[in-house]
């Protein structure tokens, strides 16, 4: 995964499934090891566009690393999900475009959310129970924090959920492919606008 600053267009970091991580400062032109995370499998690398010195690290099984200081000092947020079962394990991770430290977490367990950059969480009430199907699409609307959506998938069954009311209550839709759903994105400016990009799970 690789992410720029929004501050500062020259710096750059660059995360891997190695659990390295590396940073430049001059456009990436060179590079330094900015934190090594012991062969942790680091999935995504996403600065808060709203706040500076805020980076996240999104891993595939051992939650969300963060630092508030520009990557000098970095904290495991893992004991922060202890309560849910499940949650370690990563499926999708977002940022809110438009509000400083919000953040939401999409896991085995299903979705929580954060308003102060992961120091608390609340999960968001979904139709389906926790841990009963996979959520490889998640987004919510950069305008409007109340209106999320996702998909629930179990083996090659999938449904779309939306929700107005900030998960109060959802509606679904039917899907016009048996592919499984794994992107997800509200257009930043036209109302209504969903994408939702799919692909074929290999079975062993």
């Amino acid at each position: 995964s690789v992410s720029i600053n929004p501050f500062n267009p020259f710096e750059v970091f660059a995360a891997t499934s190695a659990g390295d991580v590396y940073e430049s400062a001059d456009g990436a032109n060179s590079w330094q090891v900015n934190t090594r995370l012991n062969k942790t499998d680091i999935r995504e690398v996403v600065f808060d566009q709203n706040k500076e010195g805020i980076i996240y690290l999104a891993t595939r099984e051992d939650g969300l690393y963060r630092t508030r200081d520009g990557g000098t000092t970095w904290e495991n947020l893992a004991p922060k999900f202890k309560e849910y079962a499940g949650s370690l394990q990563f499926r999708r991770f977002m940022v809110y475009p438009s509000k400083a430290e919000t953040i939401f977490w999409v896991s085995k367990y299903g979705i929580l959310t954060s308003r102060n950059s992961g120091e608390e969480w609340e999960p968001i009430s979904l139709v389906t129970p926790p841990g009963s199907v996979d959520i490889y699409g998640f987004s919510v609307n950069p305008g409007n924090n109340k209106e999320m959506y996702y998909t629930g998938s179990i083996q090659d069954r999938s449904t779309f959920y939306r929700s107005v009311d900030g998960g109060v209550t959802w509606e679904t839709r039917k899907l016009p492919t048996k592919q499984t759903p794994t992107a997800l994105r509200v257009h930043p400016e036209e109302d209504g606008w969903v994408y939702l990009g799919f692909t074929t799970i290999v079975k062993k």
